[in-house]
Order: C-alpha cells, then structure tokens, then sequence
C-alpha cells in the first residue's frame, strides 16, 4: 500500500473531517499533515530515517518553531498525529520529521512541498550564491549563480526571492524576535 492510500485509511478510521470554513483565512488545521507522512515514510524506511536523521538537529527546530510559529507548535502537530488522527506514533519520531520537514524541505507550487537530503549541505542566506527551481519531476534543481571558490559554503535563500533582501530581512528579524 502506497502512503497516501495508508494516510486516508488511517484518517478515515477516526472520521477525522477538516474544520476549515474559511478559505481566505490561513489557518494551522493542516499543519499535521506532511509530519504524518514525513512520520509514516520514515517508519517503513529505516535507512532514510537514520540518513535524514544525521543532517537536522530536532532540538534547533523545535526552538525556531517556537520563536516563529509559538511556544506549542510543534506539541499541536505532535497531539494532532497522537491523540485526535490516533496514529501510533512515538513523539520524538514525530518531532523528528517535523524538523525534517523545516531543514530540508522546499515549496514545489501549488501548496505541495518535497524534501530533499541535498539540502542538509546548503546553508541560507538573503543574498545566495546560487538559484533554483523545483521541476514539475520533483527534482530541485540548484545552479550557482557566479563562480564559486573551491570550499566555499553553498548558499540558497529559502524564501520569496521576489522581496527585496532587506525587506526579507526584516521579516526574518520580527518572526525571531516576535
């Protein structure tokens, strides 16, 4: 059985129904979702979740999630898989692929996100030294944007590259300090 046929069955077990009215609206609802499967693919591959598991540091997420997203946030996804979905999971395997999904993940469009393990080895910065794009494949593709010297760190910025850096920035400033 495929992970998404797995993750319907097991949220149609507890009938479990979105409560979003307001689609206008952001909302945390959804939050749990990619954790679930992130939780349920590392579950079946063992290799992957040693491997993913050495590029993160659960304990710098959990800090990050708390300075930008509050104090429970990650408690809400972890409460959400364990106790309303009733998914057996153990919490630090699910704090584990939350900060999987914070490290290594980028947007691929239309809501999706795809994880990749390339991306444990590239640091961010406002103003990077390479660009890319994410392919209708599911491949990120990272090309440099200038010659880069033999050593130097790999940068890529992780965020809306239409803002200017110091508007980014600022962003970046208010949800650290907020």
């Amino acid at each position: 059985m495929g992970l998404h046929a797995k993750e319907c069955g097991i949220l149609a077990k507890v009938s479990w129904k979105s409560g979003i009215t307001d689609y206008n609206t952001a909302t945390e609802e959804l939050d749990f979702v990619a954790p679930l499967r992130m939780v349920m693919k590392l579950e079946d591959d063992k290799v992957l979740k040693e491997r993913l598991g050495k590029l993160v540091n659960v304990e710098e997420s959990k800090m990050r999630n708390i300075n930008v997203y509050g104090k429970e946030s990650d408690n809400k996804i972890v409460e959400t898989i364990t106790k309303k979905v009733k998914y057996a999971a153990d919490k630090n395997v699910v704090e584990l692929a939350i900060a999987i999904i914070e490290t290594l993940s980028m947007p691929q469009g239309s809501g999706s996100v795809g994880v990749y393990e390339e991306l444990g080895h590239v640091s961010h910065f406002c103003s990077p030294n390479t660009y890319h794009a994410c392919q209708t494949s599911r491949k990120l593709v990272v090309k440099a944007a200038r010659a880069l010297e033999k050593g130097e760190l790999v940068t890529l910025c992780r965020v809306d590259m239409t803002k200017c850096n110091l508007y980014r920035g600022r962003l970046l400033r208010q949800a650290l300090i907020s």
